[in-house]
Formats: structure tokens, C-alpha cells, sequence
């Protein structure tokens, strides 16, 4: 059975694949899409490696969030996919 950490590591995991898979199927430039994907992988390894939720994990996380904003209105599943991740961060008073 995991502790409250591991199954917040398993959710927030959970979410970046979600988040990655509509990125990958997105029809945004080729550059973006890869800009976007490399912050999902240094989430990912933040999260993997990391033994608490840091800093850097949320300074990581607000790099990503800023460099999707302007796809935000043509891709409103992929939005929703990142405020469920800030929403729970946030809740979780990161």
C-alpha cells in the first residue's frame, strides 16, 4: 500500500501521461509540441526522483503552465488536464 505521498506521486504521474498524450496528438507546431513535452519529462523525473514535492517541482510545473496558456482556447482538453494538476498542487498548499 502506498502512503499519501506515493499516491500523490501516482495521480500527479497519472496526469502528466493524460497531459502528454494530448499534447502528442495536438495539432500545434512541431516546436511547441517538443518545448511542452520536454517540460512533461523534467516533471516527471521531478516527480520520480524527488522524496517530497519541492520547489523546483512547482517552479517546473509554472514553466509548463505558461508556455501552454496560448493554447489554451483551441485546446480546451489539454487546459483541462493542466488545472486539474495546478488545482490539486494548489490544495495540497504548494
Amino acid at each position: 500500500m502506498l502512503d499519501i505521498h506515493g499516491r500523490i506521486i501516482k495521480i500527479m504521474l497519472d496526469q502528466l501521461s493524460k497531459l502528454e498524450d494530448s499534447v502528442s496528438s495536438s495539432s500545434m507546431d512541431k516546436e511547441k509540441k517538443a518545448e511542452i513535452l520536454a517540460e512533461i519529462d523534467a516533471l516527471r523525473l521531478e516527480f520520480i526522483s524527488s522524496n517530497e514535492i519541492s520547489h523546483p517541482f512547482k517552479k517546473a510545473f509554472n514553466k509548463l503552465r505558461k508556455s501552454i496558456l496560448e493554447f489554451e482556447k483551441d485546446h480546451p482538453f489539454l487546459t483541462k488536464n493542466v488545472n486539474e494538476i495546478s488545482t490539486m498542487l494548489s490544495n495540497m498548499g504548494i
